[in-house]
């Protein structure tokens, strides 16, 4: 197993995502706020900044950016980030990108949503623009999103170059903005390279709180972005051998892991909340896929989605890949670590 770790496709990945976060602020704040923390100012102050700069683009940033939207992934295809030396560089891929691709982009993301990774069914949904539309519009999602997508897949060009330009016009600010942060980029950067240097998975597995089974890839990419910041994002690539993983500069505040009693209060108020609670008996034994979970609990596909960040957060389930799919179980190492914790802590 190779580990491929690089600073600049986080710097290039962090582009896009900045502008999306900044986009939603509110979203971030809310979900770090369930954790305890509270956003660092000198972050709050550049996405704050970012989004009031893009004010006048209102309208062009709810349709690329907005978090039920997220068509700015379409554009996102992990494999040529890191082969890419420049913004530039992907800038270039991007303008180059196949209506076939583009389609696909849209599709993978919005099959993401429900929790799977199925690439057969990905290529079969976006052969052709009739076989994508029949897609969407039988999808869970919001009148808004679905015409927006709609729209997407029915004018590529136009928002193609609508996206191009919005990206090319910020790249600027971006820049000056990675400038500023530079010593805090710098210095994850340089702790991530030498530990990897140093202990190899082991670091990757702790690094990223054992979030996905890695020891089943060929080849595991890693990157931190700067302004994804307590966010963490995994895909898997090429028949599921390879696995690429953007880890977020604050990411292990969201989690704890520098605080164990922290982290186990966490965990006990995962088991307290009901619906949870269900789904960890539900994936106790038997590994399961994110539709049967919303099946099971008659609960949307989404509401598994928010879930299951939660568990995932804090190790209590593992994910596996089988089939080209990702499936997830419970990690029962976790809860007896936490069973122990109180133990220990009320002497019983």
């Amino acid at each position: 197993m190779d580990i491929i770790f690089s600073p600049k496709a986080g710097e290039i990945y962090g582009l896009f995502t900045s502008l999306y976060v900044s986009w939603n602020i509110d979203l971030l704040e809310s979900h770090i706020e369930k954790f305890g923390i509270n956003l660092k100012e000198e972050l709050r102050e550049d996405y704050y900044w970012i989004r009031k700069s893009h004010h006048k683009k209102a309208e062009k940033m709810d349709f690329f950016f907005h978090h039920e939207s997220k068509i700015f992934k379409a554009f996102l295809v992990l494999d040529k980030i890191w082969e890419s030396q420049s913004i530039n560089d992907y800038i270039v891929f991007i303008d180059k990108l196949s209506h076939a691709d583009l389609r696909k982009g849209i599709v993978k993301t919005l099959i993401d949503d429900k929790l799977k990774n199925d690439n057969e069914r990905i290529e079969q949904l976006s052969r052709n623009k009739v076989d994508t539309l029949s897609f969407i519009n039988e999808l869970d999602i919001s009148k808004g999103a679905k015409w927006d997508v709609f729209c997407f897949i029915d004018q590529m060009e136009k928002y193609r170059l609508e996206f191009i330009n919005i990206i090319k016009d910020y790249i600027p600010h971006y820049k000056k903005l990675l400038k500023k942060n530079s010593k805090s980029i710098n210095e994850v950067n340089a702790e991530v390279h030498e530990k990897v240097n140093l202990h190899g998975m082991k670091f990757i597995k702790a690094y990223t709180n054992n979030l996905i089974n890695l020891d089943e890839f060929k080849n595991v990419y890693i990157t931190n972005s700067y302004f994804d910041s307590y966010l963490i994002y995994f895909t898997l690539m090429n028949n599921t051998e390879d696995c690429y993983l953007v880890v977020g500069a604050f990411y292990h505040e969201v989690i704890g892991q520098n605080n164990k009693t922290e982290s186990q209060l966490k965990v006990l108020k995962n088991l307290s909340d009901p619906t949870r609670f269900g789904i960890m008996k539900y994936i106790l034994h038997d590994k399961r896929y994110g539709q049967e979970i919303a099946l099971k609990f008659n609960i949307s596909n989404a509401s598994v989605s928010y879930h299951m960040n939660n568990l995932l957060l804090l190790n209590l389930v593992e994910i596996y890949k089988q089939d080209n799919k990702v499936f997830y179980q419970l990690n029962k190492d976790r809860v007896m670590e936490t069973i122990r914790f109180l133990k220990d802590e009320l002497c019983l």
